[in-house]
Order: structure tokens, then sequence, then C-alpha cells
């Protein structure tokens, strides 16, 4: 079923919001291009609510010894553990096999975003 959420200049790059649709809460972000993803706001690791972790980058492959950020509004992290999870997948970032976030359709109709859940 689909759910109209809130108009899409509501949401700016790097941002996160909260909704709660049939007594789910869910996280909405939007990375830096302006794409909206939107996941179940619950660490498949210990369920822990996401939208108290940060959404932001990590860091990338580099030289031994060098530490590079990037990935700039792609990763969500879980606030306890520090679990870091891709915001369009729901894949962790570090072993794709391990925990997956619950994913949701977002579409974006005549600037409403709009989830399938």
């Amino acid at each position: 079923m689909k759910h109209r959420l809130f108009n899409r200049d509501e949401l700016k790059p790097g941002e996160k919001k909260v909704v709660v649709l049939n007594n789910k809460s869910i996280l909405v972000v939007c990375k830096s291009e302006g794409e909206i993803y939107a996941v179940r706001n619950k660490c498949p690791h210990q369920g822990a609510p996401l939208d108290k972790g940060s959404f932001n980058g990590t860091v990338v492959c580099s030289i031994a010894g060098e530490y590079k950020y990037g990935r700039e509004n792609e990763i969500i992290r879980c606030p306890w553990h520090g679990f870091e999870f891709e915001a369009n997948t729901g894949c962790a970032v570090h072993d794709k096999n391990d925990k997956k976030m619950k994913t949701y359709p977002v579409y974006i109709e005549d600037e409403n975003v709009i989830i399938e859940v």
C-alpha cells in the first residue's frame, strides 16, 4: 500500500526524518544528490533506533596507514554499536552478507514523497 509522507522540499540532502506507518517506525533519509530512501528504524543487530545514530559517510578504501573519508550522506550508523548500513540497499557496509535493514520503495510523484509499505 502506498502512503504520501511529505513534500519533497521538506527533506534536504543529509537530513533524516522518522514517520510511523502501520505501527512501524520508518527512517527516511536524503542523500547528497537528492535521492530519498526509507528503511525500518530498527537496527537488525539488536534493535537500536537508527534515527538516534548518524547519517553521513564512512572511511573508504585507501593505502595502508591512510584514512580517507567518503560516501557522504550515504551511510546510516547505529547509535549503540556503530554498525554501518548503506541507505540505498540496507546492506551492512563491511559485510554485504551480514545483517541487513528492511528497505521500502520510495517514489516522487508531483513533488510528494510516497512510500510503499
